[in-house]
């Protein structure tokens, strides 16, 4: 559905890059898989953004308290300000819906840890991408 006011919604899309970008992760004691995740985010979107904000859940599933340990220490690698919810059980639904739950209204990411990213992405393509879909155009 086309947005009805063009020019308000580029003012608001203005504002959202400039404020700070929002990491939520829901992850497991997996460090192997954690690390290749945060290593392709840090070099293809992270080092682009300002985060303000960082909102992991760790289930205790996929290892024991070692790569617990691990996990939790390169999720602190790569998100140093990182608030870490560590349940006693695995809950994907509870992990998620509390990740969700700290975000502001801010841009905000959510990301898990089986995921890679493959090419480079910045505010300005964030913008044309979400101002092209609102206004209902197509991307160049």
């Amino acid at each position: 559905m086309p947005y009805e006011n063009a020019s308000s919604l580029k003012a608001q899309l203005r504002n959202m890059l400039n404020n700070n970008l929002q990491i939520g992760l829901v992850s497991t004691r997996r460090p192997d898989l954690l690390e290749r995740t945060l290593r392709s985010f840090d070099k293809n979107l992270f080092r682009n953004f300002k985060i303000s904000g960082c909102y992991a859940n760790i289930d205790p599933a996929f290892g024991g308290d070692k790569e617990h340990q691990l996990a939790k220490d390169c999720i602190r690698d790569y998100l140093p300000k990182v608030t870490i919810r560590e349940p006693t059980r695995a809950q994907f639904g509870d992990a998620v819906k509390w990740v969700w739950g700290q975000f502001t209204p801010d841009l905000a990411l959510h990301l898990e840890d089986d995921w890679e990213l493959l090419q480079s992405i910045n505010a300005h393509d964030v913008y044309e991408k979400y101002q092209c879909e609102q206004l209902d155009c197509p991307l160049h």
